[in-house]
Protein backbone atom coordinates (compact mmCIF):
# COMPACT_ATOMS: atom_id res chain seq x y z
CA UNK A 1 0.00 0.00 0.00
CA UNK A 2 3.10 2.18 0.76
CA UNK A 3 4.31 1.82 -2.22
CA UNK A 4 1.32 2.10 -4.20
CA UNK A 5 0.36 5.47 -2.89
CA UNK A 6 4.10 6.68 -3.49
CA UNK A 7 4.31 7.16 0.64
CA UNK A 8 8.60 7.45 0.07
CA UNK A 9 9.27 9.11 3.42
CA UNK A 10 7.00 7.10 4.88
CA UNK A 11 8.82 4.08 3.76
CA UNK A 12 12.68 5.32 4.56
CA UNK A 13 11.39 6.10 8.14
CA UNK A 14 10.40 2.60 9.04
CA UNK A 15 13.64 1.04 7.34
CA UNK A 16 15.37 3.58 9.01
CA UNK A 17 13.89 2.70 12.38
CA UNK A 18 14.15 -0.92 11.68
CA UNK A 19 17.97 -0.67 11.17
CA UNK A 20 18.25 1.59 13.99
CA UNK A 21 16.55 -0.61 16.39
CA UNK A 22 18.70 -3.84 15.24
CA UNK A 23 22.02 -2.02 15.52
CA UNK A 24 20.94 -1.25 19.28
CA UNK A 25 19.96 -4.86 19.97
CA UNK A 26 23.54 -5.96 18.56
CA UNK A 27 25.50 -3.46 20.54
CA UNK A 28 23.57 -4.47 23.81
CA UNK A 29 23.10 -8.25 23.44
CA UNK A 30 25.52 -9.06 21.07
CA UNK A 31 25.42 -10.45 17.53
CA UNK A 32 24.83 -13.97 18.65
CA UNK A 33 21.06 -12.54 19.37
CA UNK A 34 20.10 -13.53 15.82
CA UNK A 35 21.36 -16.66 15.41
CA UNK A 36 19.59 -17.81 19.00
CA UNK A 37 16.51 -16.23 17.11
CA UNK A 38 17.00 -18.10 14.07
CA UNK A 39 17.43 -21.77 16.07
CA UNK A 40 15.31 -20.72 18.61
CA UNK A 41 12.52 -18.63 18.62
CA UNK A 42 11.33 -19.59 15.18
CA UNK A 43 11.11 -23.13 15.66
CA UNK A 44 9.49 -22.49 18.79
CA UNK A 45 7.14 -20.32 16.92
CA UNK A 46 6.54 -22.89 14.16
CA UNK A 47 5.70 -25.21 16.65
CA UNK A 48 3.33 -23.37 19.05
CA UNK A 49 1.53 -22.45 15.54
CA UNK A 50 1.49 -26.26 13.65
CA UNK A 51 1.01 -28.09 16.90
CA UNK A 52 -0.74 -25.77 19.53
CA UNK A 53 -3.75 -26.71 20.92
CA UNK A 54 -6.31 -25.50 23.41
CA UNK A 55 -7.57 -21.71 23.70
CA UNK A 56 -4.47 -20.42 22.01
CA UNK A 57 -5.88 -22.00 18.43
CA UNK A 58 -9.36 -20.41 19.00
CA UNK A 59 -7.40 -16.48 19.50
CA UNK A 60 -6.41 -16.49 16.23
CA UNK A 61 -8.94 -15.13 13.51
CA UNK A 62 -6.69 -16.19 10.72
CA UNK A 63 -7.95 -18.59 7.63
CA UNK A 64 -5.34 -21.45 8.95
CA UNK A 65 -6.10 -21.43 12.78
CA UNK A 66 -9.45 -21.63 11.73
CA UNK A 67 -9.06 -24.72 9.76
CA UNK A 68 -6.72 -26.19 12.03
CA UNK A 69 -9.48 -26.09 14.40
CA UNK A 70 -11.81 -27.84 12.30
CA UNK A 71 -9.05 -30.36 12.28
CA UNK A 72 -8.33 -30.62 8.46
CA UNK A 73 -4.31 -31.50 8.06
CA UNK A 74 -2.06 -29.17 8.28
CA UNK A 75 -1.33 -29.58 4.16
CA UNK A 76 -4.97 -28.55 3.47
CA UNK A 77 -5.09 -25.59 6.73
CA UNK A 78 -1.90 -24.41 4.83
CA UNK A 79 -3.43 -24.37 1.44
CA UNK A 80 -6.23 -22.68 2.37
CA UNK A 81 -4.10 -19.59 3.72
CA UNK A 82 -2.37 -19.32 0.77
CA UNK A 83 -5.08 -18.86 -1.18
CA UNK A 84 -6.54 -16.57 1.07
CA UNK A 85 -3.48 -14.67 1.35
CA UNK A 86 -3.08 -13.59 -2.47
CA UNK A 87 -6.75 -12.67 -2.31
CA UNK A 88 -5.80 -10.35 0.07
CA UNK A 89 -2.71 -9.10 -1.73
CA UNK A 90 -4.86 -8.70 -4.59
CA UNK A 91 -7.70 -6.93 -3.21
CA UNK A 92 -4.84 -4.82 -1.78
CA UNK A 93 -3.21 -3.71 -4.79
CA UNK A 94 -6.50 -3.62 -6.74
CA UNK A 95 -7.51 -1.21 -4.14
CA UNK A 96 -4.30 1.13 -3.99
CA UNK A 97 -3.13 1.10 -7.37
CA UNK A 98 -5.93 4.27 -7.81
CA UNK A 99 -7.14 6.96 -5.73
CA UNK A 100 -10.58 5.23 -4.06
CA UNK A 101 -12.91 5.96 -1.04
CA UNK A 102 -10.06 6.62 1.51
CA UNK A 103 -12.19 5.19 4.41
CA UNK A 104 -13.63 2.11 2.79
CA UNK A 105 -9.92 1.75 1.39
CA UNK A 106 -8.37 1.50 4.74
CA UNK A 107 -10.90 -0.64 6.12
CA UNK A 108 -9.96 -3.00 3.56
CA UNK A 109 -6.66 -2.33 4.40
CA UNK A 110 -6.81 -3.54 8.21
CA UNK A 111 -8.88 -6.06 7.09
CA UNK A 112 -6.86 -8.24 4.49
CA UNK A 113 -3.49 -7.45 7.03
CA UNK A 114 -5.78 -10.16 9.21
CA UNK A 115 -6.12 -12.34 6.15
CA UNK A 116 -3.03 -12.06 4.66
CA UNK A 117 -0.96 -13.50 7.52
CA UNK A 118 -1.77 -17.06 10.11
CA UNK A 119 -0.54 -15.54 13.01
CA UNK A 120 -2.42 -12.79 14.44
CA UNK A 121 -4.70 -12.76 17.73
CA UNK A 122 -7.99 -11.35 18.69
CA UNK A 123 -6.18 -9.22 21.05
CA UNK A 124 -4.80 -7.63 17.60
CA UNK A 125 -8.16 -6.53 16.61
CA UNK A 126 -8.33 -3.52 18.35
CA UNK A 127 -7.06 -1.85 15.01
CA UNK A 128 -10.67 -2.31 13.84
CA UNK A 129 -12.17 0.10 16.65
CA UNK A 130 -10.71 2.76 14.29
CA UNK A 131 -12.16 0.86 11.56
CA UNK A 132 -15.41 0.73 12.79
CA UNK A 133 -15.53 3.63 14.14
CA UNK A 134 -15.15 5.40 10.77
CA UNK A 135 -17.45 2.94 9.20
CA UNK A 136 -20.40 3.68 11.43
CA UNK A 137 -19.81 7.69 10.85
CA UNK A 138 -20.85 7.01 7.08
CA UNK A 139 -24.21 7.56 5.81
CA UNK A 140 -24.37 5.20 3.11
CA UNK A 141 -24.29 2.28 5.37
CA UNK A 142 -27.10 -0.58 4.80
CA UNK A 143 -28.66 -2.86 7.46
CA UNK A 144 -25.87 -5.63 6.09
CA UNK A 145 -23.32 -3.46 6.44
CA UNK A 146 -24.33 -2.74 9.90
CA UNK A 147 -24.81 -6.18 10.53
CA UNK A 148 -20.94 -7.07 9.15
CA UNK A 149 -19.87 -4.39 11.29
CA UNK A 150 -21.13 -5.77 14.41
CA UNK A 151 -19.72 -9.11 13.65
CA UNK A 152 -16.33 -8.10 13.23
CA UNK A 153 -16.45 -5.45 16.53
CA UNK A 154 -17.78 -8.85 18.44
CA UNK A 155 -15.20 -11.07 16.96
CA UNK A 156 -12.46 -10.84 19.43
CA UNK A 157 -15.38 -12.84 22.25
CA UNK A 158 -16.64 -14.88 19.17
CA UNK A 159 -13.87 -16.42 17.96
CA UNK A 160 -12.59 -17.80 21.07
CA UNK A 161 -16.20 -19.55 21.37
CA UNK A 162 -16.15 -20.86 17.62
CA UNK A 163 -12.79 -21.94 17.92
CA UNK A 164 -13.49 -23.98 20.94
CA UNK A 165 -16.28 -25.76 19.31
CA UNK A 166 -14.01 -26.53 16.33
CA UNK A 167 -16.12 -24.26 13.91
CA UNK A 168 -14.34 -21.94 11.39
CA UNK A 169 -16.09 -18.95 11.72
CA UNK A 170 -14.04 -15.78 12.68
CA UNK A 171 -11.90 -16.11 9.05
CA UNK A 172 -15.45 -16.16 7.25
CA UNK A 173 -16.05 -13.08 8.94
CA UNK A 174 -13.37 -11.60 7.54
CA UNK A 175 -13.72 -12.80 4.15
CA UNK A 176 -17.46 -11.69 4.17
CA UNK A 177 -16.14 -8.32 5.35
CA UNK A 178 -13.19 -8.10 3.03
CA UNK A 179 -15.89 -8.78 -0.13
CA UNK A 180 -18.26 -6.32 0.82
CA UNK A 181 -15.72 -3.92 1.15
CA UNK A 182 -14.40 -4.58 -2.03
CA UNK A 183 -18.28 -4.17 -3.57
CA UNK A 184 -18.79 -1.08 -2.22
CA UNK A 185 -15.09 0.23 -3.50
CA UNK A 186 -16.51 -1.29 -6.67
CA UNK A 187 -19.36 0.67 -7.28
CA UNK A 188 -17.60 4.01 -5.46
CA UNK A 189 -14.89 3.86 -8.48
CA UNK A 190 -18.31 3.19 -11.17
CA UNK A 191 -19.90 6.63 -10.03
CA UNK A 192 -18.50 10.34 -10.75
CA UNK A 193 -16.83 11.88 -8.04
CA UNK A 194 -17.08 8.99 -6.06
CA UNK A 195 -13.57 10.02 -3.31
CA UNK A 196 -15.84 13.81 -2.52
CA UNK A 197 -19.31 11.22 -2.33
CA UNK A 198 -16.87 9.05 0.16
CA UNK A 199 -15.60 11.61 2.33
CA UNK A 200 -19.59 13.28 2.10
CA UNK A 201 -20.40 9.74 3.42
CA UNK A 202 -17.69 9.68 6.00
CA UNK A 203 -19.69 13.05 7.93
CA UNK A 204 -21.19 11.65 11.63
CA UNK A 205 -24.50 10.50 11.45
CA UNK A 206 -24.84 11.74 14.62
CA UNK A 207 -25.20 15.12 13.17
CA UNK A 208 -28.77 15.33 14.32
CA UNK A 209 -27.56 15.47 18.08
CA UNK A 210 -24.97 18.14 17.57
CA UNK A 211 -25.33 20.68 20.54
CA UNK A 212 -27.71 24.05 20.15
CA UNK A 213 -26.08 27.23 21.26
CA UNK A 214 -27.79 30.34 20.82
CA UNK A 215 -30.04 28.65 18.53
CA UNK A 216 -27.64 27.27 16.13
CA UNK A 217 -25.98 24.48 15.61
CA UNK A 218 -22.43 23.90 16.61
CA UNK A 219 -20.76 23.04 13.05
CA UNK A 220 -19.18 19.28 13.17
Amino acid sequence: MLGLTGRWRTIAAAAATAAALAAVTTLVFGPRVWTAYLDVAMPAQTHAITHGTGIFVSMMPTPFMNFRAAGLPLHLAWSVQAVVSCAALAAVVWTFRTRRDPVLSMALLVTAAFLVTPYAFNYDMVLFGWVLAKLADRSDNTPLDYGLMFAVWTLPVTTIAAGLAGIPGSALVLIAFAGRLLGRLAHAAETPGSIRAGREAARPNMAALAPVVDGSRIPS
